[in-house]
């Protein structure tokens, strides 16, 4: 399962500490080609900003970047290396350095035990529960399960491979994995209120969704802008990603996709298609393919109506960020959770890939690009999404400078040092209850001596009444 992708920033600081620029290496082992592109982005706009930038990557830059330099390349390396590599932060520890998270998903529920950030179940769904806005007790019920479900079986996989690794390879004097967690000094997340809801968050967790976006420095190649620019009527951009060719699908799901796009003339449809003679044969007309297409640059040209899309977290935020309108078709991973905060917002409808037929993909083409209320949402929450202080690259900088500067100990929560149950005032409510109890029973004693005392008096004063009246009986007799 796509858990997490957390990976670390080992900020090495060189130079005066009054400076403004520093220097910062950044480890980034997983090999995802999209989830790469937060990490890019992210030390792209450090080494702009006149850091001096060391990464340690699979995918090296192509064009060279002024500061930017790519130290070791782990292309074809590391096969086995999957998410939640937090044994890297290992490196950090030994050379006495900060280390900053940085993930290019949403906050998993074992995320907050690194920032001391865990959330209440109660009102926030954690990152791997499709449910949104406020919870009933079933869904707040479902929701605590899998938080602390996942938790558990996270720190179990990892725990002790990691803690074995990084004694191995790094230093075998290092800590257990778990106290390596807790001295990371900040954890930047590719999040944003706007995506999945509100929730509280501490200094330590910075929410930079978006990022990607806005430090893209993609161009729509002159071609592909000329096609844009004469698709008056409107287009359609439609791509699986990088992970699921469109191609591979079977061929009865294409030919479906072939009839609903050829009923929509004169709307284009760009498709990305990686070899197009895998492709089935009857292409429509006004469908475009193309090997290799700048997404950010195409979602924010004028004529994009729509975007259909296996609801991948890059381009989904994509999506909000030009205010398009989207088609999900959810394939695995975070992709239904994904879609499934789009629809909740209004401005998204969900196909199956399984049950795709041409009534429902027409219904769901027809929907969204007629339908003026899922482009007025669309446009709406990407105004919400855009309206910060500061930009995501701007927050980011502030606080891996402030960690530099500071040291993790101000922004240090307490949280890092409790167990669930003292976080969860477990102890605290016992505590209470049994104080409670206590007291109920003490009172519950009085009450009944009380009562008994209260008996007592009144049978001795019926007793003594009735020997009175006895007493007086028998003077009367004699």
């Amino acid at each position: 399962m796509n858990y997490i992708k957390v990976f670390l920033i080992l900020n090495c600081i060189t130079g005066l500490i009054v400076c403004d620029a520093y220097r910062i290496l950044g480890v980034f082992p997983f090999a995802g080609k999209s989830h790469n592109i937060i990490f890019e982005s992210l030390m792209k706009g450090l080494a702009k900003r006149g850091h001096q930038v060391d990464v340690v990557t699979h995918f090296p830059l192509v064009e060279p970047l002024k500061n930017y330099n790519d130290i070791i390349n782990l292309n074809g390396t590391m096969e086995n290396l999957a998410f939640g590599a937090n044994c890297f932060m290992g490196i950090g520890h030994h050379l006495n350095i900060p280390i900053i998270a940085a993930s290019s998903a949403v906050e998993y529920p074992w995320v907050g035990h690194i920032t001391g950030n865990a959330d209440n179940p109660a009102i926030v769904p954690n990152g791997l529960y499709s449910a949104f806005g406020e919870l009933n007790f079933w869904q707040r019920l479902e929701n605590t399960v899998e938080y602390f479900k996942a938790t558990s079986m996270f720190h179990k996989l990892t725990e002790e491979y990691q803690t074995a690794v990084m004694r191995k390879y790094i230093s075998p004097d290092l800590p257990n994995i778990r106290e390596i967690e807790k001295s990371v000094s900040l954890t930047l997340v590719n999040s944003h209120p706007i995506l999945f809801g509100v929730k509280p968050v501490l200094p330590t967790l910075v929410q930079v969704g978006g990022i990607h976006v806005e430090e893209s420095d993609s161009k729509v190649p002159e071609d592909l802008k000329k096609w844009l620019d004469e698709s008056q009527d409107g287009i359609i951009y439609f791509t699986f990603g990088s992970m699921v060719l469109i191609e591979t699908l079977p061929t009865d799901t294409i030919k479906t996709l072939y009839a609903s796009f050829s009923k929509i003339k004169p709307i284009r449809v760009l498709m990305k298609v990686a070899n197009t003679s895998k492709l089935p044969s009857g292409l429509p007309s006004n469908v475009h393919t193309m090997p290799w297409i700048p997404q950010s640059a195409v979602l924010g040209h004028k004529n994009i109506r729509a975007f259909m899309t296996h609801g991948g977290l890059m381009g989904t935020t994509e999506a909000l960020y030009h205010g398009v309108p989207l088609i999900g078709v959810p394939l695995f991973a975070d992709q239904p959770r994904n879609i499934a905060s789009f629809i909740a917002k209004g401005m998204s409808v969900k196909l199956s890939l399984s049950n795709m037929t041409e009534s429902n993909v027409d219904e769901a083409i027809r929907s969204v690009l007629f339908d003026p209320k899922y482009r007025e949402r669309a446009e709406y929450n990407s105004r919400l999404f855009k309206d910060r202080p500061m930009s995501p690259m701007d927050t980011a900088e502030y606080w891996i400078k402030y960690v530099i500067r500071y040291g993790a100990g101000p922004l240090k929560s307490p949280a890092l040092e409790l167990n669930w149950w003292q976080l969860s005032m477990l102890d605290v409510y016992v505590f209470l209850l049994i104080c409670f109890s206590v007291i109920a029973f003490f009172f519950c004693i009085l009450i009944k001596l009380l009562f008994n005392l209260i008996k007592n008096r009144t049978s001795i004063k019926h007793v003594s009444k009735t020997l009175s009246e006895n007493s007086s009986k028998k003077v009367k007799c004699n």
